[in-house]
């Protein structure tokens, strides 16, 4: 109908206290979609934004600006932060291992000795 239906797919973000600056989709389920809020971490859905849950536990650094899923292991989420650094996350097991500090992110080329 070219743009005039539009349905609302928000339920359970806080979309009044946060701005949405991302979502990465999932290429093999892509019921399965993440936002990434500034100011309120990461939501995930799996029924295409039907209800979305909060994947904050253990993220230091709320304000998300970039969410990228990678294609080959799309159980692999990287979350990209305005303060901390980047963010890996596998899931089922929850927020792991890995942060970059912002001061040794590749474009910057490698940390000073």
């Amino acid at each position: 109908d070219s743009g005039s239906t539009w349905s609302p797919v928000s339920t359970g973000l806080p979309v009044t206290d946060c701005s949405i600056h991302d979502l990465a989709i999932d290429p093999v389920t892509p019921s399965t979609v993440y936002a990434g809020e500034f100011w309120c971490g990461v939501y995930m859905t799996t029924n295409s934004g039907a209800f979305w849950t909060p994947l904050n536990t253990g993220l230091s650094d709320l304000s998300v600006h970039t969410v990228a899923i990678v294609p080959d292991a799309p159980r692999t989420l990287y979350v990209g932060t305005c303060n901390t650094g980047v963010y890996a996350l596998t899931q089922p097991v929850g927020l792991t291992i890995l942060q970059l500090e912002q001061d040794r992110l590749p474009h910057q080329g490698p940390p000073a000795d």
